[in-house]
């Protein structure tokens, strides 16, 4: 056979292949997202934002569910998506897409689309085509102090809300950290952000793409600059034709399209590869070369979190010093939840718990096994993921009688949500050194969800100096450690419990609540009732576990050494103004990941030494050490355990 007979015959073949198989591919393709949400039976509404700078952003809104409940106050949650990504990667997945799922759960659902992407390339003055390098002068840190300042302030004035939940996925993070680090009075507007493979400190990423970028950025940028090139992979009809065509469910080039995506954001065996085509035909949607140089240069920072570098000169002119400064994440007091991939080429574990150890309020720092990069977003699992334990979680903010402002973490209701039943308060107060963390610690069994799925609307309490409640309005608990630390368990029960009841009996327009207070916090109860005896009549029931009050006969070793040396460690505590004990440090949950696991023989030495603690217990899961080191010890006063030791000493007294 002749070489051009061979030559007609693949043409053929190719000609035949691609018009037969290109009706076959996904019925969503091609639709854009106002089209994806009305599909499937959601409300859908296009607003527009302004930036300061002058951007202007689409902002879609899916207001509510499939089943309209007009009497339901609808909690808002703002979803800032990825680079390169856009409102449609929310709602492309079907049924299982995140953005039904909440919409369906009973939120109003907002979907961001960043500066440049598809639906946001507007300016007031600029334009994108014409004024390319203008337009395009601009990087996660723009995102961060214009798009999502203008964002939340509209979502919040719309709905006439104070407090916002938060999803940002890669880049919809760093814009949180950039925003939250660098206008720190933004933290009060997040009742909780989730971050979904979420990008801070990047040094050890492992993504070959921005090794490329960072070890040619100067190469790179005079290619950029000559040819104008400010923009990278916007969207592309073109793009999603050919992805319709080769890579549908009947194409033997669908295992090329999913390498593709593997050699992008590292391997998974949850891409749903049927999806590719739906996929693409709304990503990627641009974004700015800046976007991706700044990246670049945090990878190259050594471990730090540096804003863009403009060359010596230029980093004068703009932050005064030769190089440029480091976002402050320790400014971050919102609640913080953190979800990433074991195989994710952006988000390495060290680089994730290193961003975790800076912000001041995280919640959950999980890692996924198995999961990449976008597979937060679209791995087949992830709607299991998302639904996990599948309970609302709201962040409070109290403030004592004597300026301590303390976090009350809130289970509003269970998994399966009764909007017309009143549900019964119970406030859950923890012991010495313990947070709101270990009553939703022990997975399934713990108490806060127990209870939640029965009916109750739970309140976890975080008293003064915790690892949420280290602030005062006045006080600094670094600086002024002798007088933010001069309290114990007296001050708890007399300022700290009184403002978290009254709190809760005001926001809910209940007069009484059952109380569950463990050791620590039964002490505080008694306090409160004996001192303030008219708050008796708030309490339906107060169940004390492991209730402390009368102490002279107790074993503990701790409290026996500081009885018996209390004169010697109170001048050791003065005069190194040791007034916190055990504040909460990541090296704790890394000790217990490294040294306590099921796998190591030191497990049984781990137990060990929680049972010179509080005793010896065959009740005790030793598989479950990391997990409670990942929140406890979370601090306290040295104050506290001397007055502990003044009653153990006081002959049977309580005082």
């Amino acid at each position: 056979m002749s070489v051009k007979i061979l030559s007609v015959l693949v043409l053929l073949g190719s000609a035949i292949y691609i018009l037969f198989s290109f009706p076959k591919v996904h019925p969503d393709c091609g639709l854009n997202v106002k089209q994806l949400i009305e599909k499937y039976g959601f409300p859908f509404e296009n607003h527009t934002v302004t930036t300061e700078d002058g951007y202007i952003l689409a902002l879609h809104r899916i207001p509510y569910g499939r089943i309209k409940n007009n009497d339901h106050k609808r909690e808002p949650v703002l979803i800032m998506p990825g680079t390169f990504a856009t409102s449609a990667d929310w709602v492309n997945m079907g049924e299982n897409s995140l953005g039904f799922i909440l919409a369906d759960r009973g939120y109003d659902v907002w979907l961001a689309n960043y500066r440049g992407s598809t639906w946001s390339r507007k300016h007031v003055k600029l334009n994108p085509e014409v004024n390319k390098e203008q337009f395009w002068d601009w990087s996660f840190h723009d995102i961060g102090i214009y798009d999502l300042p203008a964002l939340l302030d509209y979502i919040l004035h719309i709905s006439k809300e104070e407090k916002l939940f938060y999803i940002g996925h890669s880049q919809g993070a760093v814009d949180f950290f950039a925003l939250n680090s660098e206008k720190p009075e933004y933290n009060k507007k997040f009742r909780l952000m989730i971050g979904l493979a979420p990008v801070g400190y990047f040094s050890n990423a492992k993504s070959s793409f921005v090794h490329f970028i960072a070890a040619y950025q100067n190469e790179i940028q005079a290619i950029v600059d000559r040819y104008q090139l400010y923009e990278i992979l916007p969207h592309s009809p073109l793009l999603a034709t050919i992805s319709q065509t080769f890579c549908n469910d009947n194409s033997p080039f669908q295992g090329i399209c999913a390498f593709i995506f593997y050699l992008a954001v590292g391997h998974s065996n949850q891409l749903n590869k049927t999806l590719i085509p739906v996929i693409v035909s709304n990503t990627p949607a641009g974004s700015s070369f800046k976007h991706w140089r700044h990246a670049a240069q945090v990878y190259i920072s050594d471990g730090k979190v540096p804003k863009y570098d403009y060359g010596e000169q230029e980093n004068l002119k703009k932050y005064g010093q030769p190089y440029p400064p480091e976002y402050n994440l320790t400014q971050i007091t919102a609640p913080v939840a953190l979800y990433y991939g074991a195989n994710d080429v952006f988000c390495a574990q060290e680089d994730i718990d290193k961003t975790a150890s800076m912000l001041r309020n995280v919640v959950v720092n999980k890692r996924v096994p198995d999961f990449n990069h976008i597979d937060v977003v679209w791995g087949i699992d992830v709607k299991q993921l998302i639904e996990k334990y599948g309970f609302p979680f709201e962040n409070h903010v109290v403030t004592t009688e004597d300026g301590y402002i303390l976090q009350l973490h809130r289970i509003p209701y269970g998994r399966k949500k009764h909007n017309y039943h009143k549900r019964a308060l119970v406030l859950i107060v923890p012991g010495i050194f313990e947070s709101s963390a270990d009553w939703v610690n022990t997975g399934e069994n713990s108490l806060g969800f127990i209870l939640a799925d029965r009916g109750y609307d739970v309140w976890l309490a975080n008293y003064r100096g915790n690892r949420w409640s280290r602030r005062h309005i006045k006080l600094n608990p670094d600086v002024d450690k002798k007088e933010f630390w001069d309290w114990s368990f007296h001050d708890i029960g007399l300022y700290d419990l009184p403002a978290f009841i009254d709190y809760i009996l005001h926001v809910t327009r209940h007069v009484q609540l059952f109380y569950i207070g463990h050791s620590q916090g039964t002490s505080n109860f008694f306090v409160l009732n004996s001192e303030k005896p008219e708050y008796n009549n708030k309490f339906r029931l107060m169940v004390g576990l492991g209730p402390a009050a009368y102490f002279s006969n107790s074993k503990t070793p701790i409290v026996y050494f500081l009885a018996t040396y209390q004169n010697q460690i109170q001048a050791l505590v003065d005069r190194y103004l040791l007034y916190e004990l055990l504040q909460y440090s990541p090296w704790f949950a890394t000790i217990g990941q490294t040294f306590c696991n099921g796998n190591l023989p030191f497990q049984d030495v781990c137990a060990s030494i929680v049972y010179i603690a509080v005793a010896y217990s065959n009740q005790f899961n030793k598989s479950m050490i990391p997990v409670i080191l990942s929140n406890a010890p979370a601090g306290g006063s040295y104050k506290h355990l001397a007055h502990l030791t003044q009653i153990y000493l006081s002959g049977g007294k309580c005082r």
